[in-house]
């Protein structure tokens, strides 16, 4: 088994084979004050801080690094780092929005990509990974990706010790942006980040030696890499808590046994960092009383909302529920608010949501009554396998056809009540 070694540094010397004071100009045709840079002999090497959780992003302030020290013309008393400047051509790149000036904007890009790129072919890691996913975002295309471009540039950062550039190097190869598939490779770069405690690389390295998805069957080097990015785990990384607690709800071979108190933990601790799933299995927990949770709204309604709030559509429809029949004195009755729950779930796609939208609007629950737009949401559901939906298609073509009267009216507080009681959600009118 693989163990890499935990917390080791990397050099990161640039690329610079002049003299002791190099100097490279970065946009001599533009206006920015910012015209040359002076690169220190003595202070070329930069060091990726351990425990980094970079972001994919150019804002990530987890890509800081202890770099060179640059002066400036301007001001050569004022010493300036080279992630500085990257924080700087951020700022730039962060304003060049379509809601300020479109030349201005297109003016600060280039500036902002012409001192990356500088840095980048000067060697520094930071700077090849900020223009690599300058490029993998779409930032630098309009919004097209552009992985031709971005991938390159991460093995390069990667090789010099760059933990995120490792990571997004190894999904390269994984689905093949940029690059052919190459699970070996994949499984190579992310071992690499994983090595300097990058939590992604570590979550996705366990699933991959737990899974075997990338030809890496690992049972125990699975589970301890699953286990350290857990104890890693930060808002952008989240998922490892989420995965380790599902192995803890059923038990997962000879070394996890079953412990759902442990697995409703696990899951707390990626709630809180931001998991939907996470938070939709314990909104569920604790609406139900599962994984050894006690019944309590209040906590069901507050993980629900992180989930429904993230965008997960059966967290929306655990809200609408509440909202539905009303949990004095944590939460008001509010049909209002459940038809809305209930129709951003549907627009999602969730099957479920759709019969519930469609029988709302048909019944006129927390909205205007109108059949035919309750037909449309029959017909969606119905067509993903609803067999509530039918019955209901049916009974309106009935009433329609004057064979059957069609039931008019909300449904009785009875059958609203089922779901909060503990009845199987099947039997619940509208859940």
């Amino acid at each position: 088994m693989i163990s890499p070694e935990f917390g080791t540094e990397f050099d990161l010397q640039p690329d610079i084979n002049s003299g002791d004071n190099s100097t490279v100009d970065l946009a001599p045709d533009s206006t920015s004050t910012i015209q040359t840079l002076t690169v220190n002999g003595d202070n070329r090497h930069s060091r990726e801080t351990d425990n980094s959780a970079s972001t994919p992003s150019l804002s990530n302030p987890h890509t800081s690094t202890d770099a060179s020290v640059v002066t400036t013309p301007a001001d050569p008393a004022a010493p300036v780092s080279p992630p500085a400047l990257c924080a700087e051509c951020t700022k730039s790149l962060e304003g060049a929005g379509p809601e300020n000036n479109i030349d201005a904007g297109s003016l600060r890009e280039w500036e902002a990509r012409a001192i990356l790129q500088k840095l980048a072919n000067a060697g520094y890691p930071f700077a090849q990974y900020y223009l690599a996913d300058g490029y993998a975002s779409g930032l630098f295309g309009k919004g097209k990706e552009d992985y031709n471009s971005a991938f390159p540039l991460f093995v390069l950062a990667a090789k010099h010790g760059h933990a995120e550039s490792a990571y997004r190097t190894g999904l390269c190869y994984e689905f093949g942006w940029g690059c052919r598939k190459d699970p070996t490779k994949a499984v190579q770069f992310l071992r690499t980040a994983a090595s300097k405690r990058h939590p992604g690389a570590m979550t996705r390295l366990g699933k991959a030696c737990l899974s075997g998805d990338l030809g890496e069957k690992r049972y125990r080097e699975g589970l301890k890499w699953m286990k350290l990015a857990t104890e890693s785990a930060d808002a952008m990384y989240n998922a490892a808590p989420y995965h380790l607690g599902c192995l803890y709800e059923t038990g997962y071979g000879e070394d996890i046994f079953k412990d759902e108190g442990y697995s409703a933990e696990l899951f707390t601790q990626a709630a809180e960092l931001g998991h939907p799933e996470a938070n939709y299995r314990m909104g569920d927990a604790y609406e139900h009383g599962k994984l050894h949770c006690p019944r309590d709204p209040a906590l069901s309604v507050h993980f629900y909302t992180g989930a429904a709030e993230r965008g997960h559509a059966g967290a929306m429809m655990g809200l609408c529920a509440w909202y539905l029949i009303g949990a004095e004195p944590i939460l008001e009755k509010d049909e209002e608010e459940a038809c809305e729950w209930a129709r951003r779930s549907a627009e999602l796609g969730y099957v479920k949501a759709q019969y519930a939208v469609g029988y709302f609007t048909e019944m006129g629950i927390g909205c205007r009554r109108d059949i035919l737009e309750a037909n449309v949401w029959y017909v969606k559901a119905a067509e993903a396998g609803d067999e509530r939906a039918q019955q209901r298609l049916n009974a309106i073509r009935a009433a329609a056809s004057g064979e059957k009267p069609m039931e008019v009216g909300p449904p009785k507080a009875q059958a609203l009540k089922k779901r909060r009681s503990g009845t199987k959600e099947e039997n619940c009118m509208v859940m």
